[in-house]
Order: C-alpha cells, then structure tokens, then sequence
C-alpha cells in the first residue's frame, strides 16, 4: 500500500468534525488508528441511507476483520454501531437494528 504522508497531513485531509475529534484523542490512539486504518483486512463496498440507520457493507478475503477503525469514526460522528454480523439485504436491515418506517 505504501508510505503514508506525516501524521499531521493525513489529519487535515479529514472533514473538519473528524479531524477536530481525533486532535483530542492521545497521539498514541490517533497513531494505532492511523496504522490499523493502513493495515485493515477491509475495504467499503457500498453504502447508503435506509430510514434511521446508515446501512455500510464492508468487503473482505477472509474473517475475522477488524473494523475498531470504522466503528470509531462511526461513534465520533455522535452514531452507533447497532449491527455487527453477516451481510443483510436492504429489507432485512429495519428487522435486525429494530427500526421502523
């Protein structure tokens, strides 16, 4: 994957809510999640809006992934992780996180 730039220019390259978060964090959390963010065993295959609940599939060649870096931004946007687990059709999503139209 190569080098990554400093630290410090990989942060002002996130939005500004993410970027202002993360310069609260120790630098030792900001560095494991840079590095674990680097090394991920995913990579976002697809998203999108489903009444309460951003739905995002992730795609991976093997199992167990990692995904504390994805589930951090997640929870510093002020969201929850309501779901972890195998693959759901868009249908099946409001019956598993126990939303409602």
């Amino acid at each position: 994957m190569g080098e990554w730039p400093p630290t410090e220019a990989c942060l002002r390259q996130l939005p500004p809510w993410l970027h202002e978060a993360l310069r609260h964090e120790p630098s030792f959390e900001v560095e494991n999640w840079m590095d674990d963010l680097h090394d991920r065993e995913w990579v976002w295959w697809s998203g999108m809006a489903l009444n309460h609940v951003l739905k995002i599939d992730l795609s991976s060649d093997g199992l167990p992934i990692s995904t504390w870096t994805i589930e951090f931004v997640i929870e510093k946007a002020g969201a929850a992780v309501v779901y972890r687990g195998d693959w759901l059709p868009s249908a099946e999503v409001d019956d598993r996180t126990g939303g409602t139209e």
